[in-house]
């Protein structure tokens, strides 16, 4: 078996650098930047946009988690080329803590774009224990 031909895609990142942050509260819905990258395997995740950006047509698989502290609800969709594909929600009435995750298997075109974006008025928080977290691979082209 060879796999040289076969071309290799991955990323992870965490939501913040260092410290703790609860991002939110925004009037518009904004794109999380995902900053403590720890994988990026064929660069096609840009923590500057914090967008994926497939390199080749292909199967994707994706990732993400996201944590709100007591103080907030939280709600984070993912999006391919702008539209909403899958989300975490959750309406924090009785004030603790509060996590979710989910996933998709997309197939892209070479171009897409996937991100995760922040409703507006909601919020995540993220520290140095990695909760928010962004990931995906390429499964096959």
């Amino acid at each position: 078996i060879c796999f040289t031909d076969k071309p290799t895609v991955a990323f992870s990142a965490s939501l913040i650098g260092h410290g703790g942050q609860t991002l939110g509260g925004y009037s518009t819905e904004e794109i999380l930047k995902f900053q403590k990258v720890f994988t990026n395997v064929g660069s096609a995740y840009s923590s500057t946009t914090g967008k994926f950006t497939a390199p080749v047509k292909g199967v994707y698989y994706f990732s993400f988690t996201a944590f709100a502290n007591g103080k907030s609800s939280m709600g984070v969709h993912l999006r391919k080329n702008g539209e909403q594909i899958v989300a975490i929600y959750d309406y924090n009435s009785n004030h603790k803590d509060v996590n979710g995750a989910n996933r998709a298997v997309l197939m892209l075109e070479k171009g897409d774009e996937v991100y995760i974006g922040l409703w507006s008025s909601l919020h995540i928080f993220d520290s140095y224990n990695r909760v928010s977290t962004f990931s995906g691979f390429l499964i096959f082209p």
